[in-house]
């Protein structure tokens, strides 16, 4: 196919504009990602995504349990997403950040260490609040919530009104976001340190809160503009607490909820349970399926389910034990025909970055994805990360084959028949 056809009619868009070159950036970020053994970003994540359909579904769309039951629900859900390393997890999570930004989410996709890491939850907050995204602005991070609570509340009256109704009167959140409106309202916010007056701006104002909110060290000064002193810091305090009401504003400046994603990148099979990772995760539990508490949120933990199984179990907690049961949802391997229409996918997005047509024909696509299961044993034991980056088990990333076809150096048919003879 002739490549302004292809950019045409794959992408919709005109061979040689402006469109077309940021479209050609975007694929090579992909085949970058990829070739790197990682996955695409959300937003791009479509292009080369292949099967677990209905796994998707059922996080996306379940009408009971799915991201369209959390936004009118006055609970909030949870899964458990499992499957070994380099079955795809983050592919997998990314797609769900794009569906959950086209369904007017914030979210967060934090990583961790190990599935211990979840006893430190005052750490995990911090994640969580410094990497929010949000459906309709580029910036990650909890200042770009706090610009739209301040351009929202029309005067300090209908703020005091609104943290009345929603129960945060007596919380310290509530403080911190007042003084920030009074310098939206006023111009400055006014407050004396050290018997000096100190005058700053909202922009001054919502560093200051942002900077707490995420854990960052504070000078006493700055502390004293949002309400705390100097030893205050928030993870002192009651995380979850915070969470619980964030989300409250989050709602409240017109999105649907939040969608927080924790992800376990170890690959380590053998770990024991720190001090504080039982009751963290009952606590936790408790939040998000209490009336209003952690409603219109879904939380999405990540990781290999031989530890969530044990760990889970290890608890003794019915309640969370039955949610684990009905909330698990085990990645499926990839079939033969995902694996070709993966292929195919990946050779499109080549063909665009690099204005090339491979001219590479449906039956060798399948010969190649043959080859390289036969190279693993089994359609169980290949994974999507090692057809990217070693298919044929000879240290030759799928990539670099393409480099090889596109430079004429080999043509892909001569290839498959080497890889038959290894």
């Amino acid at each position: 196919m002739n490549i302004c056809n292809l950019c045409r009619e794959e992408y919709g868009i005109e061979y040689g504009t402006e469109e077309c070159r940021a479209k050609k950036q975007e694929m090579g970020e992909i085949l970058a990602r990829l070739s790197g053994g990682m996955p695409p970003t959300p937003s791009s994540v479509k292009y080369v995504r292949v099967g677990r359909e209905k796994e998707e579904k059922r996080i996306c769309d379940d009408p009971h349990e799915g991201m369209i039951a959390v936004k009118g629900s006055d609970v909030g859900k949870a899964f458990y997403i499992l499957a070994d390393f380099g079955f795809g997890k983050s592919f997998f999570l990314n797609l769900i950040t794009d569906r959950a930004k086209n369904m007017n989410f914030v979210t967060s996709t934090i990583q961790i260490p190990d599935i211990a890491n979840l006893a430190d939850f005052e750490n995990i907050y911090c994640q969580i609040i410094s990497n929010l995204e949000y459906p309709d602005k580029e910036v990650r991070g909890i200042s770009t919530l706090l610009y739209k609570i301040s351009g929202h509340f029309q005067n300090i009256a209908q703020y005091k009104d609104f943290v009345r109704e929603e129960g945060i009167i007596g919380h310290p959140l509530r403080k911190m976001l007042q003084n920030m409106l009074n310098a939206e309202f006023y111009g400055i916010f006014r407050y004396t340190y050290n018997r000096q007056a100190v005058d700053l701006d909202i922009d001054d104002m919502i560093e200051n809160v942002s900077n707490y909110l995420t854990g960052e060290t504070m000078e006493a000064e700055r502390l004293w503009s949002i309400g705390k002193k100097g030893f205050d810091k928030i993870r002192k305090e009651d995380t979850i607490q915070y969470l619980v009401n964030l989300k409250k504003f989050i709602i409240k400046v017109g999105y649907s909820g939040l969608i927080i994603q924790i992800d376990e990148i170890a690959e380590a099979i053998r770990w024991t349970t720190p001090s504080g990772l039982t009751s963290q995760l009952i606590n936790l539990h408790n939040k998000v399926f209490e009336k209003y508490e952690l409603s219109k949120v879904m939380i999405n933990y990540v990781g290999t389910p031989s530890k969530w199984d044990d760990l889970i179990n290890r608890t003794g907690h019915g309640a969370l034990i039955g949610r684990y049961r009905t909330g698990r949802v085990p990645l499926p391997d990839l079939s033969r025909l995902d694996y070709i229409n993966l292929l195919n996918k990946i050779i499109r997005v080549y063909e665009c970055e690099m204005d090339s047509d491979l001219n590479i024909d449906d039956p060798d696509i399948e010969k190649f994805v043959d080859i390289s299961i036969q190279k693993y044993g089994t359609i169980q034991t290949i994974c999507p990360r090692d057809f990217m980056i070693d298919p044929f088990k000879d240290g030759k990333k799928l990539i670099k084959i393409l480099d090889e076809v596109r430079d004429g150096t080999v043509d892909f048919r001569t290839i498959i028949l080497n890889a038959m003879q290894i």
